[in-house]
């Protein structure tokens, strides 16, 4: 299993984990609990929107899209704010260049400075580089807002609400019968 899990100053959770959690702790994992899965009947394009940790499932989704088929065109977009928040590029670099059917678009929304990156929202990105999306799924995961912008952009491009498939990170994923410490318990 891999986690991508963003440090929030006096977040419960990864504070948890950047101060009290080792190498070789055992831990009590619930879920996944989201709507963002990889749907494995669906042969067309996929687009692949992810908003800073929202990376970590949109690639496992990607990969196995990848694995089941190959040949399927695959665009994977990865928002963030600044330059410091980009993490895994090497990782997306060497998943485009084993599969030229797809693409990786960094987009930052607040550089700090000059960069030679796309700059905007991802969502805005989405509407520049397509005119029809008829017959592709979304999978997005990430930030609320994020989410909700990239459905909007998606329905405009032809996609049908049924094939947009997303995880808004907040508070209210987490089923309210557990406590964010309920996700990483260490075993007794």
């Amino acid at each position: 299993m891999e986690f991508h899990i963003r440090h929030v100053p006096d977040g419960s959770v990864s504070g948890y984990v950047s101060d009290n959690l080792r190498i070789g702790a055992q831990i009590n994992l619930t879920g996944p609990f989201g709507n963002s899965y990889l749907r494995d009947q669906h042969e067309g394009p996929i687009v692949a929107v992810a908003g800073g940790t929202g990376l970590a499932p949109i690639l496992s989704i990607v990969r196995a899209a990848l694995g089941k088929a190959s040949n399927r065109r695959v665009h994977l977009y990865f928002g963030v704010q600044d330059e410091p928040d980009i993490y895994a590029e090497l990782q997306l670099q060497r998943l485009a260049l084993s599969y030229p059917n797809m693409s990786v678009d960094i987009v930052l929304s607040a550089p700090s400075q000059s960069s030679y990156r796309r700059k905007g929202y991802v969502h805005s990105a989405l509407a520049q580089d397509f005119g029809d999306l008829a017959g592709a799924k979304i999978y997005s995961a990430g930030p609320s807002p994020m989410i909700d912008a990239v459905s909007k952009v998606g329905v405009s491009l032809g996609v049908d609400l049924d094939d947009i498939h997303s995880d808004a990170f907040t508070a209210s994923s987490i089923p309210k019968k557990k406590s964010l410490f309920d996700l990483f318990r260490r075993r007794q």
